[in-house]
């Protein structure tokens, strides 16, 4: 059954009953569903966390990131971040101290360390974990 409103648009149908393999994410959506790095006063800091100035730049490395990335890339980077290639409701990023980029599938928390200072770095670490995906959740 097709709901009547759909008749008369059948040009919408895609957007409402988008098919599996039809279904592309874009940056915008991905971006809209991350909780990014704070810092407040009230919240106790984790050990592992770090200062503002690398949270803002880490997480500005990951915007832009996910500006350039190919629809391939965001499916990989939600496979690595979540363990699927669906877009969750929420993205949990944290920025702390460690060596390479991790992830807490479960959580759906991706853990970046704070250590990159240009974006050439960054991409090259993150571009390792996103062709690891297929040898299990993105372990490195």
């Amino acid at each position: 059954m097709v709901w009547p409103f759909l008749k008369e648009r059948a040009d919408i149908i895609p957007t409402f009953l988008p098919r599996t393999s039809e279904a592309a994410l874009n940056f915008h959506s991905v971006i809209q569903r991350i909780v990014w790095p704070i810092l407040e006063e009230e919240e106790e800091e984790d050990e592992d966390e770090c200062c503002l100035e690398d949270k803002c730049r880490v997480a500005g490395y990951l915007r832009i990131f996910i500006e350039k990335a190919s629809c391939a890339q965001l499916k990989a980077l939600l496979q690595f971040w979540t363990g699927w290639e669906l877009l969750p409701s929420e993205l949990t990023l944290k920025v702390v101290s460690s060596d390479f980029p991790k992830s807490a599938t479960c959580f759906e928390t991706l853990r970046l360390p704070a250590h990159y200072h240009d974006y050439e770095a960054f991409v090259t670490d993150i571009q390792a974990c996103l062709n690891s995906i297929d040898t299990g959740f993105g372990l490195v």
